[in-house]
């Protein structure tokens, strides 16, 4: 896949969107299903200031499970009072169908408007 295959295919299945969408659900489901550690986790974090950014959209050719795994990976990363304290990643296969998502965000980086 070259760089203009792959901009035509993120719109196919519409993923950056898909992705952003994501973030959000991953978060607030975090959030709702373990209030108590995602507070100890994340205490600085105002969800409220988060602000999710294109980063970078990669097409993978992986080749360490014996099989080729052909997958894109959407990456974002996560502002708060315009710093940036994460990235979120989601990875789809060549038919866009969601692999697997990952957060990762400063557990503790104080950040002030």
């Amino acid at each position: 896949m070259n760089s203009h295959e792959l901009k035509e295919w993120m719109d196919t299945p519409n993923i950056v969107n898909r992705t952003i969408t994501g973030f959000w659900n991953y978060l607030y489901s975090y959030q709702n299903d373990d209030p108590i550690n995602f507070a100890l986790k994340y205490p600085c974090i105002e969800i409220a200031e988060l602000e999710p950014l294109l980063s970078t959209v990669s097409y993978t050719l992986n080749f360490q499970y014996g099989d080729t795994l052909e997958m894109v990976t959407c990456s974002l990363s996560i502002h708060q009072n315009e710093i940036k304290i994460g990235v979120y990643e989601s990875l789809y296969n060549s038919s866009g169908e969601d692999l697997d998502d990952f957060l990762t965000l400063s557990p503790s980086k104080k950040v002030s408007a």
